[in-house]
């Protein structure tokens, strides 16, 4: 952006996962719509302001499903580690063992 001026350029996503890595499907949606995302122009002034604003809620809505996803995908992993000891052995979840001690 010599000079203060848009280069005409357009700016690609983040490069691809280090080490062969999956990408969580919601984060590969947001990429997809950042991807694709468009403003309406106006003659005067740039963009559309509404329309604008209609596409950071739709982006807001993305980053909300993804960070659903992940609360749920820690919790999964927050249950387990609970339910597990040291390698190699099994704790019993809490209530569940032998009364008797």
């Amino acid at each position: 952006m010599a000079g203060g001026k848009y280069s005409g350029k357009r700016i690609t996503g983040p490069p691809a996962e280090a080490g062969g890595e999956r990408m969580p499907e919601e984060r590969a949606e947001i990429l997809e719509w950042l991807k694709k995302v468009k403003f309406r122009r106006r003659i005067f002034g740039g963009v559309d302001e509404r329309n604008v604003w209609k596409k950071i809620t739709e982006l807001d809505a993305l980053y909300t499903k993804a960070l659903e996803a992940e609360r749920v995908r820690c919790n999964v992993l927050i249950k387990e580690a609970k339910c597990t000891g040291p390698p190699g052995q099994e704790r019993q979840p809490e209530g569940g063992g032998d009364p008797s001690g």
